[in-house]
């Protein structure tokens, strides 16, 4: 006693920690995000890691990118601290809800999750063009986006994928107020699950230009672009190609 010294100790034993990690914890309506989750120390035999969500109404949870998410999700013989996949879809904008992440003997991981509206803009890279009526098609990339629940403005443009479980591919259109100057191919495109974005192509015809606009389908939400970088319509001028004269002298 006093002395310094112990002939006793007190050892505290914890249980381990899931970890997770979320690109975002805001998910545009229909859409999905990637929640990846390890164990935080190696377990003595393969344990189930289970995802459950507190409203399954608003956000739901599968281990399958492509498939429609529920209230939970396991992925079995989890036998080491690899990282593992979920996926947390929105259903519900303006509505919130809790994932929890959990493992036989260890410490569960709990995220906050936010769904707002969703829709579709040209890619920030996609601007006006100038192309010849016998070039090449032109490539136009279409992003599936979460949107600004008050203003509408585009908020996300990465890993917002479209959701698994919707009853077929969601189809966007876009059109060419001009036609004869060319047309958009494939219009519509389809956007199956797990997809952030597709590519259309603009086919010049004749001299001329022309307004493409892209539709925003049913069950999403028009973006608000103003100002903000990214586009709903791009203008096409085609012009004839040109004849090269070359002279060694004139």
């Amino acid at each position: 006693a006093g002395g310094g010294y112990r002939r006793t100790v007190v050892a505290t034993v914890t249980a381990p920690n899931i970890n997770a990690s979320l690109y975002t914890n805001r998910i545009g309506e229909d859409l999905q995000v990637l929640a990846a989750v390890s164990l935080g120390d190696t377990p003595p035999a393969p344990v189930e890691l289970t995802a459950t969500s507190s409203v399954p109404g608003v956000v739901a949870v599968t281990a399958v990118e492509t498939a429609a998410g529920g209230a939970s999700a396991a992925i079995a013989n989890v036998a080491n601290t690899n990282s593992r996949s979920f996926w947390l879809q929105g259903l519900q904008a303006g509505q919130s809800a809790q994932v929890r992440f959990s493992a036989p003997g260890y410490n569960d991981a709990t995220v906050a999750v936010e769904v707002d509206p969703s829709g579709f803009v040209f890619a920030s890279w996609v601007n006006d063009f100038t192309t010849t009526s016998l070039a090449s098609n032109t490539s136009l990339t279409i992003e599936a986006v979460r949107l600004s629940r008050d203003t509408g403005a585009v908020q996300d443009t990465s890993y917002q994928r479209v959701r698994g479980g919707l009853p077929a591919p969601v189809l966007v259109t876009v059109e060419s107020a001009n036609p004869a100057v060319g047309t958009v191919t494939p219009s519509p495109q389809s956007f199956a699950a797990g997809v952030h974005s597709v590519q259309v192509q603009f086919d010049p015809l004749t001299a001329g230009s022309s307004t493409l606009t892209l539709q925003t389908p049913a069950g999403f939400d028009e973006p608000n672009v103003a100002g903000g970088g990214y586009r709903r319509t791009v203008v096409a001028t085609v012009t004839a190609p040109n004849i090269n004269a070359s002279l060694y002298t004139n």
